[in-house]
């Protein structure tokens, strides 16, 4: 039986959520409300780990009365009228925070100091958010010396000229996952133009992600110029029909094309990535065609061509005859293929996933 009535004196009680949104309660619009936060506001709530504050009209950090949370692990400040990413100095104290969110706020500057508080502690496990907010300029040296573990600007930027000055200015910064794009219904940005990544040359990252563009059809040969030594790279809901120019000496060793439009598995281009060890190209409606062969990855271990439109017979021998160390192949949910089970020259024992379905119109 649930209790009923109040909870006896002695008894503790540990909040680890508290969730503030836009709402009418009592007749009181709480977002207005929010403005006159007193400094023990949040009193007590030495244990809170997830604090949401999202459409409460906060406009500035300065007057946030949350330095004293030290196990806060999330903050999400979204949709509201922040103008200023300037972090006050109390950030300093939240030693446990691993998500900041400023989505869809009104930044539209972010000058050098503003992160300053971020560079004394490590935050290699901090993910910062700032995707929906119009940033008109990201002054160099903002970012340097900074060490995150995520960043997001996902429609962040209003045009290319823009968005390509901006990441000029995350110079300096070191992150284990950037994020880049858009949204699918906030597109802004809508093609790719050459250059447009020039910016990331100075930027160190284990992981990038380019999310959300529509237009490859040209400019698309500097695709990978800047990001050529990143070990992972993610290229998600892109209409990119070709592969772009591989750098010599590139240090990718995992490679995941999804939702893209290839309509052949562009294994010579992709064979240029000699350090390759995973290969994903999946769920795409477009890719019916594996013709051409893989040369020289002696590295490649996995590679899952899964939820694509695949049709062939004698799979697979021709394809992966110079992947010596090939073990995992995923061919599962696509169109029509056989396979032979001949896997000539491959010397590793080899998985080989494929879950016949119908294909999908």
């Amino acid at each position: 039986m649930p209790r009923r009535g109040p909870l006896p004196p002695w008894t503790l009680v540990v909040l680890l959520q508290l969730v503030l949104v836009s709402s009418q309660v009592a007749g009181c619009l709480l977002s207005p409300c929010l403005e006159y936060l007193g400094t023990a506001a949040f009193y007590g709530l030495t244990s809170l780990k997830k604090l949401v504050l999202v459409e409460t009209n906060i406009t500035s950090l300065s007057d946030l009365p949350i330095g004293h949370l030290h196990t806060l692990q999330e903050l999400n400040l979204g949709h509201n009228s922040i103008a200023s990413l300037k972090l006050p100095k109390y950030f300093t104290n939240l030693t446990s925070l691993r998500h900041l969110s400023f989505l869809s706020n009104k930044i539209t500057y972010i000058s050098k100091g503003d992160l300053g508080v971020l560079g004394d502690v490590n935050r290699l496990n901090l993910t910062l958010v700032l995707s929906l907010n119009d940033i008109k300029c990201i002054e160099p040296g903002s970012f340097a010396g900074i060490h995150l573990g995520e960043l997001v600007l996902r429609s962040s930027f209003a045009n290319y000229s823009v968005m390509q000055k901006s990441l000029q200015g995350l110079t300096g910064l070191q992150v284990n996952r950037l994020i880049v794009g858009e949204f699918s219904n906030s597109q802004r940005l809508e093609d790719f133009q050459s250059g447009l990544l020039s910016g990331l040359c100075q930027v160190q990252m284990q992981e990038f992600v380019l999310i959300c563009f529509r237009d490859f059809e040209r400019d698309t040969d500097t695709l990978f110029n800047c990001i050529g030594n990143v070990s992972s790279i993610r290229l998600v809901n892109l209409e990119l029909k070709e592969v772009s120019e591989v750098p010599m000496f590139s240090q990718v060793k995992q490679l995941e094309c999804k939702t893209c439009k290839f309509k052949e598995v562009p294994a010579v281009k992709l064979s240029l990535f000699k350090e390759l060890r995973v290969l994903r190209i999946t769920k795409s409606k477009h890719l019916n065609s594996f013709r051409q062969k893989f040369e020289s990855l002696s590295n490649l271990e996995v590679i899952d061509l899964s939820e694509n439109r695949l049709s062939f017979t004698g799979c697979c021998s021709p394809q992966f005859r110079e992947c010596p160390n090939l073990k995992h192949l995923n061919l599962s949910f696509n169109s029509d293929i056989s396979v032979t089970g001949d896997f000539t020259n491959c010397h590793a024992r080899i998985t080989v996933k494929v879950v016949a379905t119908f294909s999908k119109d």
